[in-house]
């Protein structure tokens, strides 16, 4: 069987592909040199809706800052933030091409406020860094989208509670939206960073850092003192050697009751009650001088509690 037409057709398909790749090597080089930008990599942002299962046609396109375009709907903008202009005065371009709307946030930031504004399950933000989110929170701010404002607060305060770090991004964001609610919680959960990263964590809130320092050496005076009542804690019987057994069992349980308090990283008074609730409420636990020792020595702890500063006292 005759095998040239087979190398015949194959020769010219791929010598076909050679010479549409050549032209369009130039018709992109043309379009860079008479200044035309090619759409082919930004067409599923400005023909598609990014969100998923997202049917609605795209009627505006919004420019991040650094160029990049997202399609997306005129209404839905409306609805979801208040610092877009009402659909109905945002006029399509004269070819009746979607409406293009240059803007000076970035393309993540922007991305995610897209998203915000629709109906439709919400991205988790605890996934992103805790910058992001903040970066992220000041674009929503400025456009008004109440979603995505509750959304970051939430995030940042999940995150907050699991670094020192994060808590002290969590007060600056707080002080920066005069928004003083829970922000103790977040100070005191920062207590344990070392001076030289809480100065690069507030590098842009110079006031937080200067409240901060002040805030942290009232803290260590007032911590020493709950760590000094909850060692403390004790049966009035211990050290007694005549003690009945009984007694000896209510030494084992303020241990572990001490253990649980020494842990608690920023006590409260709801905590500490929790913590000593579970003895107290539990008939014959603990005897009944033991009972006595545990009220006593929960009412010394709360006062000292009472006693933690409050962040408003140093911003008044």
């Amino acid at each position: 069987m005759d095998q040239t037409p087979f190398f015949l057709d194959l020769l010219s398909c791929t010598f076909g592909f050679y010479i549409s790749g050549i032209s369009t090597f130039f018709f992109n080089a043309a379009c860079r040199i008479i200044g035309v930008k090619t759409r082919a990599m930004s067409f599923d942002t400005t023909r598609h809706c990014q969100v998923p299962d997202c049917t609605l046609p795209i009627d505006i396109v919004l420019c991040a800052s650094n160029g990049k375009q997202f399609g997306t709907h005129k209404r839905s903008l409306e609805m979801f933030n208040e610092g877009f202009p009402p659909s109905e005065i945002v006029a399509p371009e004269p070819d009746g091409k979607p409406s293009q709307v240059s803007l000076s946030d970035g393309p993540e930031p922007l991305q995610l406020l897209l998203q915000f504004s629709h109906n439709a399950e919400q991205p988790d933000l605890r996934s992103k860094s805790i910058h992001s989110i903040m970066a992220f929170s000041i674009v929503a701010e400025k456009y008004g989208n109440m979603l995505a404002i509750q959304a970051c607060r939430m995030a940042m305060e999940d995150l907050g509670r699991r670094s020192p770090s994060d808590a002290l991004v969590v007060v600056s964001y707080k002080v920066h939206n005069c928004n003083y609610d829970g922000i103790d919680e977040f100070a005191r959960r920062s207590m344990g960073l070392p001076l030289k990263d809480a100065v690069a964590k507030t590098r842009e809130y110079p006031n937080v850092y200067a409240i901060w320092t002040q805030y942290r050496e009232e803290w260590q005076r007032s911590f020493r003192f709950y760590s000094v009542a909850v060692q403390n804690m004790s049966s009035i019987h211990n050290g007694d050697p005549l003690r009945p057994r009984k007694y000896d069992d209510d030494s084992i349980i303020i241990k572990v009751l001490r253990a649980e308090l020494e842990s608690d990283v920023v006590p409260t008074i709801e905590s500490v009650r929790r913590t000593l609730d579970r003895a107290l409420r539990v008939d014959g636990l603990v005897s009944t001088e033991g009972r006595q020792g545990l009220i006593t020595a929960q009412r010394i702890i709360e006062e000292i509690i009472m006693d933690f500063p409050v962040w408003t006292q140093f911003s008044a």
